[in-house]
């Protein structure tokens, strides 16, 4: 008989095989052999360890022993020789095997038969959440606030945000959110078996905010101030106030003088809380926030520094000032620093960001900028004025944000007047001229006003009130009708050379105009810019009270509200030059 040899059965699983619920395959061998007195003797030896996560199929091999046929619970059948494999395919739904070999030899036949009991098994990782925030929730995000998320339970993760698989694979997702949705995590575990998924909602919560304080003023000296808050746990009809559960509506009364600060909170979200301070004095609202546009910070930037004054005496507690390019855009705002009872300015200039083309940020190269303060107990604003004219700060650099060296000294005052002196220059032709001043002269006495011409050069100055008056240098005092200059008038000057005079005194306000009598007027045009008849004249024209308007720059223009427009010539209207007005309804 020959050498009883060993049957060598080594599973092998494909890598393509991944289910769910299967990442082990383990079997129990029987080693009780049976077989029969012949000149073959054949056994079986299966590996232990069966994994067959590597493979779909098992090899056994026959080491010596001759050849015959095998079947596997009579479901599978195949032949084999000595030293070549035959391959068993465990996949076939079998989950209990018996294999029956039966060897055949020239000198004799043996029949054997091994049980092989073999199952599939998984140990199903479950993924867990681990709270790692200091928050009480840790499935909440406020804002653009970053959320991250932790598990355990696999060697690697799968995350789904609203339906789409994320790049990251760890244990770690961090996120940021602006709504309520969820995450959907899958444990992996190293053979590559799936979890079931764990679903995470995530709760977006605005952050908190306030309505503007409303206050009122009550009759036993205190005040009553209430605002509303909105924003964190959106499922939360309470907040937090100075640790205190109450609504989202706060109400609070104090005595006048006090001030309060609110700690507000929001339960149930991390929303960071609001603190906010209420000033209250004399049953006045707290003060009011300049109405500029908002600064937008750059790279570049030079520091102005000095003292701020309104009418010779100090800003206050409150007050803001802020700086404007050539343009007319706010390139700096801060409010003023009151110490010692002295309002010093320390304010940051901006550059315009070249990488933005469709904003201007601030200052450009050659550029120069000009101050505004507000005033806050005034709800008031005020340029900064040299000579009547608003004052252009021209030597603006980029110091990297530290103090400009022509505007570094804290000890230089810069004094906003409520009402700022006014400077107007007027050129004269030869002959006659129709002229109004948008100021209200230092002295309004006509010798004075035009005292800047060429000595014996003014011929006569006419004016209309009711009627025409006049006034002749040459001619004796009483004589003149004419003798003071009123604001918003305009008047004609004759003169026998060109020649130019300038007045300073207060500004008058833009939108100022005499006020009007039915027929004829001799009305001054205030504007810095040109405007036309049709806008300046608006409301006039909109009641049917305008008839006529006409002027005179080295001949008359002329404009009619009825007309059409070709036969206006009087298209623009312009600083420094007068206008007679025709009206109705006066």
């Amino acid at each position: 008989m020959k050498k009883l040899t060993q049957l060598l059965l080594i599973l092998l699983v494909s890598s393509q095989f991944l289910i769910a619920n299967s990442a082990e395959f383990s079997c129990s061998i029987s080693t009780t052999s049976s077989t029969t007195a012949s000149l073959c003797d054949l056994s079986l030896i299966v590996d232990q360890d069966c994994n067959a996560f590597s493979g779909n199929q098992d090899n056994i091999y026959i080491i010596s022993g001759g050849s015959g046929s095998y079947f596997v619970s009579g479901d599978i059948n195949g032949s084999f020789e000595e030293g070549v494999p035959f391959v068993v395919n465990y996949f076939d739904g079998l989950t209990a095997n018996i294999f029956i070999v039966d060897a055949v030899d020239p000198a004799c036949t043996t029949s054997y038969s091994e049980p092989i009991n073999c199952a599939f098994s998984c140990n199903t990782p479950e993924p867990t959440l681990i709270y790692n925030t200091s928050f009480e929730s840790a499935t909440t995000v406020c804002g653009d606030d970053a959320l991250s998320l932790t598990v355990t339970g696999g060697d690697s993760y799968q995350w789904v945000v609203d339906g789409e698989l994320q790049a990251e694979t760890g244990d770690t997702f961090t996120s940021t959110y602006n709504t309520n949705t969820s995450v959907v995590v899958t444990a992996v575990e190293g053979n590559g078996c799936t979890s079931s998924a764990l679903e995470i909602p995530i709760t977006y919560n605005e952050p908190l905010s306030t309505t503007q304080p409303v206050y009122t003023c009550n009759d036993d000296g205190t005040y009553t101030v209430s605002l509303f808050v909105s924003g964190g746990s959106a499922t939360d009809p309470d907040v937090l106030v100075n640790g205190v559960l109450t609504g989202r509506t706060i109400v609070i009364t104090q005595n006048n003088g006090n001030s309060v600060n609110l700690d507000i909170s929001s339960s149930g979200s991390n929303c960071s809380a609001l603190n906010i301070d209420i000033f209250y004095d004399e049953c006045q609202p707290p003060l009011s926030l300049p109405n500029w546009s908002t600064v937008t910070p750059t790279n570049q930037s030079g520091r102005f520094r000095g003292q701020a004054q309104i009418d010779d005496i100090p800003a206050e507690q409150g007050d803001w000032i802020a700086a404007f390019d050539s343009d007319g855009n706010i390139a700096g705002a801060e409010a003023l620093i009151i110490n010692s009872g002295i309002a010093y300015i320390d304010l940051p200039i901006y550059a315009d960001d070249p990488v933005s083309t469709n904003i201007d940020e601030g200052m450009n190269a050659g550029e120069y900028f000009t101050l505004q303060l507000f005033d806050a107990s005034e709800n008031a604003y005020y340029d900064y004025t040299v000579n009547g004219q608003v004052f252009e700060f021209t030597e603006w650099s980029n110091t990297n944000g530290i103090p400009i060296t022509a505007y570094s000294d804290n000890n230089d005052v810069y004094n906003f007047l409520t009402n700022p002196l006014c400077s107007q220059t007027i050129d004269l032709n030869a002959g006659w001229n129709l002229i109004s001043l948008d100021l209200t002269p230092t002295s309004t006495d006509i010798a004075t006003v035009f005292s800047g011409l060429q000595a014996g050069n003014l011929e006569f100055v006419t004016g209309f009130e009711n009627g025409t008056i006049i006034y002749n240098p040459n001619d004796p005092p009483f004589l003149n009708t004419l003798s003071n200059v009123q604001d918003g008038a305009a008047y004609w000057v004759r003169v026998q050379n060109a020649d130019s005079f300038t007045v300073s005194g207060d500004c008058l306000a833009d939108d100022y105009r005499m006020p009007l009598s039915n027929g004829w007027n001799l009305v001054a045009f205030i504007p810095d810019d040109p405007q036309p008849p049709t806008t300046y004249f608006a409301d006039l024209i909109s009641n049917g009270d305008l008839q006529y308007v006409t002027g005179f720059d080295n001949g008359t223009t002329i404009f009619n509200p009825n007309d059409p427009p070709f036969l206006n010539t009087l298209q623009q209207m312009e600083n420094g030059l007068g206008y007679w007005l025709r009206v109705t309804n006066q």
